[in-house]
This record gives structure tokens, C-alpha cells and sequence, in this order.
């Protein structure tokens, strides 16, 4: 994946490093995007920002490893992390060459960005997340980048509601993690990264040494529901993701679900939200 970034605003004074050109802290709006891109790289570099960032930073590692420094620590964030760094606070971080690195980055600000952040249990740096439904976090950063696109009078709105529900995206996958750090923790990561895949219940069980039953039982007696009704309410929030973020033809959705019928997938979707997809995508 190559470089890129998107800004909302352009400071182009000479008294300011072009680096910080999106560096900006505001109470004007809850939640403000002031920037957000991709990096990659194969060769060794160093970041050390002793001063740190006017606005929040959240780095997302897709692939590769991030060295982060705190203090006379060092510890690596590989694929499918998360940190936040806060403002003014400083920064250290490397990358040692070899393996392409990548990783998705976003700086935002607002009035209600601490609250939000209490209320979802979102840390800051030196806490480094693994992230359990890593496809729904980069979906967030694309809805962000489509939204950037876009430069219209609409777009500093949309994209403090996509900050927002990227923010609730990342909750969610840092519940589920953390809910999962037992007996179950490898059937649900296995579930989180592949629930659009054919998933049985007997090789879910198997992966915690449990009959199915007693699986099944466990399982629910933990997430409430049954395995089956957890993979299919995961199948079913992504499908509404991709209708109400995307444009892709409803069958294609379908089968990015699992649903290789795509009456079959009108039918479980029918079921579950009440309305078909069609309607969906009208009444967003």
C-alpha cells in the first residue's frame, strides 16, 4: 500500500513546519478530523517528537512492526495494533527495515473528545491495543479517505460522524479482545478475523479442547447468545457497514458476508434488521 494523506485545511505560513500543517487543537465542534492518511516503508527510519502534537494521534499497524519508546522502554506494535498518543505529549517511535511496515494514521481534535474517549475506555499511549475485528477499523479509515474525497460543504460534518463510529469501532474490537483473554480467546479471535468465512461449531470447540456442547454452552453462558447467533449478528453489522459506507452492488456484499445466495442473504438480513438490504441503503 502506498503514501497518502488527506487534510482538512492547508496552513501554508512560513512559520510553521510543513510536518505540522495539520497540528491544531479546537473547541469550535465535538469532533474534528484535521488529517488522516497511510504510511509504508521498507527502509529503517526514526520518528521523535519531544514536544508531541497540538491534537490526538491514533496510529493503526496493518502490517509489519512499530518499535514505540517509553521512557528507557521499548516495546513493538505488530499487525493489528492500536496506540492513541495525546496532545503535547512526546513521541518516539522506529521502524528497523526489512518486512514492508504500514500503517494507517489519523489526528483529530473537538470539545468533546476526552468525554468521548472516557465513555468508550479508549487509553492513550504507553497502553498499545490488539485489535480483534482489524477489517472494520480499516473500513473506518476508508470511509474517512471517501469522505475527504469528497470536498464539499457536507464534508466536515460527515467526517466527525465517522470519527465517532471509528472510535466505537475501535471500542468494540477492544471489548471483544478483552472479553476473550480466557478459555475462549482462540475460537473468538478465529471467529472475529474469519466469521465471513464457512465456520463450524465442532472446529470451534476443538480449538478450547471442549465436546461442542459443552462449547456451546460456555460460550453463551460468557456472550449471551450461541455461536451461531454471535457469527451471524457479526455477518449482519458488517453487511449493514458496507451498504450504509459503500456502493457495492448488494449481491457482492452478500458474499463478502458469506452468503454465496444472494436470496439467502436478503432473507437472514430481512430477519435480523426487519428490513431487507434494498431498503436499508434508501432510508440511510
Amino acid at each position: 500500500m502506498k503514501n497518502f494523506g488527506y487534510y482538512a485545511f492547508d496552513d501554508t505560513s512560513k512559520n510553521r513546519l510543513a510536518l505540522n500543517r495539520c497540528s491544531r487543537e479546537s473547541d469550535a465542534h465535538p469532533l474534528m478530523v484535521n488529517c488522516a492518511g497511510h504510511f509504508a516503508s521498507r527502509f529503517p527510519f526514526m520518528t521523535d517528537n519531544k514536544d508531541g502534537r497540538l491534537d490526538y494521534y491514533i496510529i493503526y499497524v496493518n502490517s509489519g512492526t512499530l518499535t514505540f519508546f517509553n521512557h528507557e522502554k521499548s516495546t513493538g506494535a505488530g499487525s493489528g495494533s492500536l496506540v492513541l498518543i495525546p496532545p503535547r505529549e512526546g513521541y518516539k517511535y522506529s521502524y528497523c527495515g526489512g518486512e514492508e511496515l504500514g500503517y494507517y494514521w489519523l489526528h483529530f481534535t473537538g470539545s468533546s473528545v476526552k468525554q468521548r474517549l472516557d465513555e468508550y475506555s479508549i487509553d492513550s499511549f504507553p497502553k498499545i491495543y490488539s485489535c480483534g475485528e482489524t477489517n472494520r477499523i480499516v473500513q473506518r479509515f476508508q470511509s474517512i479517505f471517501d469522505a475527504f474525497e469528497k470536498q464539499d460543504r457536507f464534508r466536515d460534518r460527515e467526517l466527525s460522524a465517522l470519527l465517532d463510529r471509528m472510535l466505537i469501532a475501535i471500542a468494540r474490537s477492544l471489548s471483544v479482545a478483552g472479553n476473550s483473554s480466557d478459555a475462549m480467546s482462540k475460537s473468538v479471535r478465529y471467529i472475529n478475523a474469519n466469521y465471513s468465512s464457512d465456520i463450524k461449531i465442532p472446529d470451534l470447540a476443538a480449538m478450547e479442547h471442549l465436546s461442542t456442547s459443552r462449547y456451546n454452552f460456555l460460550f453463551k453462558e460468557r456472550f449471551g447468545v450461541s455461536p451461531k447467533k454471535y457469527i451471524l449478528k457479526l455477518r449482519m453489522s458488517w453487511a449493514r457497514e458496507l451498504l450504509l459506507s459503500t456502493d457495492l452492488p448488494i449481491k457482492q456484499i452478500g458474499i463478502m458476508c458469506g452468503y454465496e445466495d444472494s436470496h439467502f442473504f436478503s432473507k437472514c438480513f430481512k430477519s435480523f434488521f426487519g428490513i431487507p438490504p434494498t431498503q436499508c441503503r434508501v432510508e440511510q
